[in-house]
């Protein structure tokens, strides 16, 4: 449904937005242009991201499809992007600036920070869909696993170009680092994520 789809993106953009932010990664560039918050301001990139993240759930709502469905799509996206997902990756990620995380954290954080919302679209078109219990399961583990990869693809590009501006972006802080050093050869750092927990 191209509802959830939209509201995906508004969800991620905000996101973006946010991350931008001074008091997050302080970037000043997002896909080779100006931040939000550079060319706009603070206020009003704080204002977009919260009107992108507001507006979402309005067009979710809106979907053209059965409320069974449409209600258990709605909180698996507002679970993925909530605490217990998107966010709570990036407090984690925060946190570690401050301390160096373990293995087993920095899986959780990856999961969480990149996977949860790669996840709500993959288990929200499995659900609308029609898809049963264990094809959503089959999608949640999918694109978790999609979400892990994807995240130390762009920690190794930022890890050994830091100064180069590439498609896969964040910014290189000690989240980043502790990865490599988990590294050893003929030994997986993470095995398969087979659920959220």
């Amino acid at each position: 449904c191209i509802n959830f789809a939209v509201a995906l993106e508004m969800i991620h953009t905000y996101s973006l937005i946010h991350d931008d932010l001074p008091c997050m990664d302080n970037d000043d560039m997002r896909r080779g242009n100006p931040s939000c918050h550079i060319k706009f301001g603070e206020d009003i990139a704080l204002l977009a991201g919260d009107t992108l993240l507001t507006e979402s759930f309005k067009i979710a709502a809106n979907a053209p499809v059965d409320n069974d469905k449409k209600i258990r799509a709605i909180q698996v996206l507002s679970s993925m992007a909530g605490l217990h997902g998107m966010i709570g990756g990036q407090v984690m990620d925060l946190s570690f600036e401050k301390k160096k995380p373990t293995l087993k954290e920095l899986h959780a954080m990856y999961v969480k920070k990149t996977g949860c919302l790669i996840s709500a679209a993959a288990q929200i078109g499995a659900i609308i869909g029609g898809g049963n219990e264990e094809e959503i399961e089959i999608a949640i583990n999918y694109a978790l696993n999609v979400g892990l990869a994807f995240q130390i693809i762009d920690d190794i590009f930022v890890y050994f170009f830091p100064q180069k501006t590439f498609l896969l972006h964040s910014s290189c802080k000690l989240a980043q680092i502790p990865f490599f050093h988990h590294l050893q050869p003929n030994k997986p750092v993470f095995s398969m994520h087979r659920n959220l927990h």
